[in-house]
């Protein structure tokens, strides 16, 4: 997140919340996000996804 995302976040939290779907939107987003880390901690990071080094070496390897 970059500082203006944060600062308008703090912005609603100071207000006393924003609205219900914004809410909804913040919740349904973390849990994407836990969803995809536990996945990847689950299954394994894939290694077509692995980014590689300017010398064509893998910088992830298992």
């Amino acid at each position: 997140m970059n500082p203006r995302q944060l600062l308008r976040l703090s912005r609603i939290a100071r207000r006393g919340g924003g609205s219900m779907t914004q809410l909804k939107v913040m919740l349904v987003v973390a849990l994407l996000c836990f969803a995809v880390v536990g996945a990847e901690k689950l299954f394994g990071f894939p290694d077509w996804l692995a980014p590689d080094r300017a010398g064509g070496t893998r910088l992830i390897t298992k």
